[in-house]
């Protein structure tokens, strides 16, 4: 008897083939700096966050960012901010890259040994909100070039 398994998880590729909306579109963005946070004691934290904040996040939810990778484009793993506390203290994946959105203050950080405090810049991709002034609005009132009309007097000669 042969057992059949069906693929429950879509790739990426599939997702972004499914996002056809007009209220929201996936973009990647970046370069986003990072910059370390503060330890409270005189031990290094090993953590860092985006010095920008990510306001257009689709309903500003942790699942509606896709993927965060570095400037090389090594993936860096992202997982909740519980799941990074308890990844942290695991024997053999305690150092590495992980990040996590963080809902509150709309940062992403990340946190790891690997880069061994060389990491400066990461992209992310996600699913935005449009705005008003994102959206391709079709009505509106720009003329293209087709249609600006010439003034005779401002037509040279040709001799």
């Amino acid at each position: 008897m042969k057992y059949q398994f069906k693929s429950t998880n879509p790739t990426l590729q599939e997702v972004l083939s499914m996002v056809d909306d007009e209220f929201f579109r996936v973009k990647e963005t970046g370069p986003h700096k990072i910059v370390p946070v503060e330890s409270h004691s005189d031990m290094p934290t090993f953590t860092k966050v985006t010095e920008d904040t990510f306001e257009n996040v689709f309903d500003n939810c942790r699942k509606y960012i896709l993927s965060v990778h570095d400037q090389l484009g090594e993936n860096i793993q992202l997982m909740d901010h519980m799941r990074r506390y308890y990844q942290y203290h695991r024997k053999y994946t305690f150092g590495e890259m992980t990040a996590y959105f963080n809902e509150a203050d709309k940062k992403i950080y990340v946190q790891g040994l690997v880069d061994q405090q060389k990491l400066e810049y990461i992209y992310v991709l996600a699913l935005y909100e449009l705005n008003e002034d994102d959206a391709d609005d079709d009505s509106s009132d720009d003329d293209s070039e087709d249609n600006v009309k010439i003034p005779a007097w401002m037509v040279p000669t040709i001799k």
